[in-house]
């Protein structure tokens, strides 16, 4: 006759259908929650975007450090220029962005991670102090500030190194908010 011991046991490795999704594995309650391994996974990709946007930001600047968070063969596309960045261009980039808004901010407003997929929703904000390059000419500095231009960021990543950052960014609000409207950014 079987103990409490070993009953509790074999109870304890049978999974009810609302702990279990279809891949079999068990989760916690009826939210289907990741195993453990993976949530922490998780939390580790979102850490590590939140520290590549610390080296993004105006007064924190390293574009050492953010270039080094792509791995070899990583790029940066702006998605509404079209334009793909690699190696040192993706800190050329930030760079440029960073000396025409100094105090750049990216107020992240929600993230979400979704195996090795990073999305981050983001505000942008700052003030226009510096040259600002465009498609259509330089924008010399206006001293306005933007406040909440909205983007969307994609991140693949693969072996701890980013393999793809896709900025999904709407410059027309920019352009609008500097007061701008014969100028294009992409």
């Amino acid at each position: 006759m079987p103990n409490a011991q070993q009953n509790q046991s074999q109870s304890n490795q049978k999974a009810s259908p609302a702990n279990q999704d279809n891949s079999g594995k068990v989760g916690f309650g009826n939210d289907k929650a990741k195993p453990i391994a993976e949530k922490n996974a998780m939390l580790d990709q979102e850490k590590f975007i939140r520290k590549l946007y610390t080296y993004g930001e105006g007064d924190q600047m390293n574009v050492e450090k953010f270039v080094s968070m792509f791995s070899d063969e990583g790029y940066m596309l702006d998605m509404a220029s079209g334009t793909k960045f690699r190696g040192k261009a993706i800190g050329d980039s930030i760079a440029a962005l960073a000396r025409a808004f100094p105090d750049l901010h990216r107020e992240l407003l929600n993230i979400y991670v979704a195996e090795n997929v990073v999305v981050a929703e983001i505000a942008l904000r700052g003030t226009h102090k510096g040259e600002l390059a465009l498609v259509s000419g330089t924008l010399a500095p206006t001293g306005k500030t933007i406040v909440d231009v909205p983007m969307c960021d994609v991140f693949h990543l693969e072996g701890g190194k980013i393999i793809s950052f896709d900025c999904y960014n709407l410059p027309s609000v920019m352009l609008q908010q500097l007061g701008e409207k014969n100028m294009r950014l992409s």
